[in-house]
């Protein structure tokens, strides 16, 4: 059976997209280029809102949200944060910081072992931290590698980070992998608060050391 009192997208799934000012049309997978949700509230930058002022609705994403906003979609820590600890089959309820001793990490892929994975098969995902590595795996599938199986930190200014230090070409710079001073230098100072964005020697008064 279809639904007769409400107007089917093409699929057959209920529509939430169509023309701003118009009727919706279309569910999210058939919507066309220019179509916004109509169904649901959104925040003024046009993302899906997840944070509003306790006990009311949510009206902002977490980055337009104001200071006194919380997320009041997602599950969150008792100290305010994302949870991502848990007991083993069970559900995400505490933050890195409050966790208990039995809990694990539920959002993130871990290790045998519980711990953060760094290595793999070459060409795979990174399953296994140093300790549980296999012979055959290398290192960090997390990050891009260079051709010799190191981790990459140079590259030609404006692009990624490809060769390490020994196999890199005359002309890469150091390091793509982090944000650089306009000298070319990796930076380290900024406003408080903010990004690293100079070195000690090009930082601007009142800057900070925001990267160790």
């Amino acid at each position: 059976m279809v639904s007769l009192r409400h107007a089917m997208c093409r699929c057959g799934k209920r529509p939430s997209f169509g023309a701003p000012g118009g009727k919706a049309v279309c569910c999210a997978k058939c919507k066309f280029l220019g179509m916004v949700d109509l169904r649901h509230a959104m925040c003024r930058c046009g993302k899906r809102p997840s944070c509003g002022v306790r006990g009311g609705k949510a009206v902002c994403c977490p980055t337009c949200k104001d200071p006194d906003m919380v997320d009041l979609i997602h599950a969150m820590c008792r100290c305010g944060k994302r949870p991502s600890f848990g007991v083993p089959g069970g559900k995400a309820v505490c933050c890195a910081k409050c966790q208990g001793p039995e809990m694990v990490d539920l959002r993130h892929a871990t290790c045998r072992c519980c711990k953060i994975p760094s290595f793999g098969v070459p060409g795979g995902k990174a399953v296994c931290c140093a300790t549980c590595k296999d012979p055959d795996m290398v290192y960090s599938l997390r990050h891009a590698m260079c051709r010799c199986g190191k981790r990459s930190s140079f590259g030609v200014p404006g692009g990624k980070a490809v060769c390490c230090a020994t196999c890199k070409d005359p002309d890469m710079v150091y390091s793509l992998r982090h944000a650089m001073c306009r000298c070319g230098k990796r930076s380290s100072f900024g406003v408080q608060g903010g990004k690293s964005v100079c070195c000690s020697s090009c930082k601007d008064i009142g800057m900070v050391r925001v990267r160790r």
